[in-house]
C-alpha cells in the first residue's frame, strides 16, 4: 500500500473512530474552537504536539516551524500570537523544543541549504549569546542539547516580551509563558523556564547564561 493511499484509509478509521465513540464529535467541532494552550514547536516530525501532550482537537492552537524559533519579525508567528491571545483567550503560552534538533544543530554547525540558513539567524544569536555555556560541552550532541534549551529560554522571553502578552497582562488576563523541552529519546517534557505576569514586569532581568544548567549526560 502506498503512503498516499495509507493516509486516507486511516483518516477515514479515525473519522469512524470518533464518530462510534462520539456521533456529535464534527458537529461539535463546527461550533468553533476554545483552546487554553498556544503550542509554539518545532517542525520535526518526532515531536506531534497532540501526542506527546495527550490533547484531543480542539484542546491546543499550535505553531510549528524548524527549531522552534520564535522572533517579533516573524508576522506567521506574530499573527498566531496575536490571535491566541487576544481572541481565543489561552491561558498557557507553551514554547516547546526538543533534543536531537537538525534545525539547532545546522546552527552550531552551519546549513547549506539557503532559505534555511536565513532562518536560523535568530538560533545563531542565541547561540552566540551562550557561546561560553555551550563550550563547556565536548560532544555536538550535548551542544546542541544544551541549546534546545537556550533556545527555549529565548523564545520565551522574546514572546513575554510583545507587546501582545504585555497588553494581555495590563488588562488583567494572565496567560503563562513557559518554555518545555522534550528528550525524543524519552518521551518525556521537562519544563526550564515560566515567566507569567509578575515575573514579566522585570524581563530584561531574567533568562541570563547563568540562569540555567544543563545535565552532561
Amino acid at each position: 500500500m502506498n503512503r498516499l493511499k495509507h493516509i486516507i484509509m486511516s483518516n477515514q478509521a479515525w473519522v469512524k473512530e470518533k464518530t462510534e465513540k462520539n456521533p456529535n464529535f464534527f458537529s461539535q467541532m463546527r461550533s468553533g474552537q476554545q483552546p487554553t494552550v498556544l503550542w509554539i514547536g518545532c517542525s520535526d516530525s518526532r515531536v506531534p504536539a497532540e501526542d506527546i501532550t495527550g490533547s484531543q482537537p480542539g484542546e491546543l492552537f499550535v505553531h510549528r516551524n524548524v527549531a522552534n524559533i520564535f522572533t517579533p519579525q516573524d508576522e506567521s508567528a506574530m499573527s498566531v500570537l496575536e490571535y491566541a491571545v487576544a481572541v481565543l483567550k489561552v491561558k498557557i503560552i507553551v514554547m516547546c523544543g526538543h533534543t536531537g534538533c537538525g534545525g539547532l544543530q545546522a546552527a552550531i554547525t552551519g546549513c547549506s541549504i539557503p532559505h534555511t540558513e536565513v532562518w536560523l539567524q535568530t538560533a545563531r544569536k542565541t547561540r552566540d549569546f551562550y557561546q561560553a555555556k555551550l563550550d563547556e560541552f565536548e560532544s555536538l550532541e550535548n551542544k546542541v542539547k544544551a541549546l534546545a534549551r537556550y533556545n527555549v529560554m529565548s523564545g520565551a522571553k522574546r514572546i513575554a516580551q510583545t507587546e501582545i502578552v504585555k497588553q494581555a497582562w495590563k488588562e488583567g488576563d494572565s496567560p503563562l509563558v513557559t518554555g518545555w523541552v522534550y528528550d525524543t529519546f524519552s518521551g518525556i517534557l521537562e519544563q526550564v523556564v515560566q515567566i507569567d505576569s509578575v515575573m514579566g514586569a522585570s524581563i530584561e532581568n531574567l533568562l541570563n547564561p547563568e540562569d540555567i544548567t544543563v545535565a552532561r549526560n
